[in-house]
């Protein structure tokens, strides 16, 4: 969908394989933005916080979309 994905603390997750996956890597928090070239997602890039949880700022999610634009062109 191009959308960004923000998971401030996968402990709130309900339970299932997504919260099994990230809690498996010991990710506590996770933002991810697409990469998206002519309207498709060709993929995606993210941050993931495994020591504490991470309250990732507005900054964040601008640097990382900036960061997948320039990925994709």
């Amino acid at each position: 969908r191009g959308e960004p994905v923000l998971l401030a603390d996968v402990a709130n997750l309900p339970p299932g394989g997504l919260k099994r996956h990230l809690q498996a890597q010991s990710i506590r928090s996770l933002l991810t933005v697409p990469v998206m070239l002519k309207g498709d997602c060709q993929g995606f890039v993210g941050l993931d916080a495994v020591t504490v949880r991470a309250d990732f700022s507005e900054i964040s999610f601008d640097l990382l979309g900036l960061f997948g634009n320039l990925l994709a062109n």
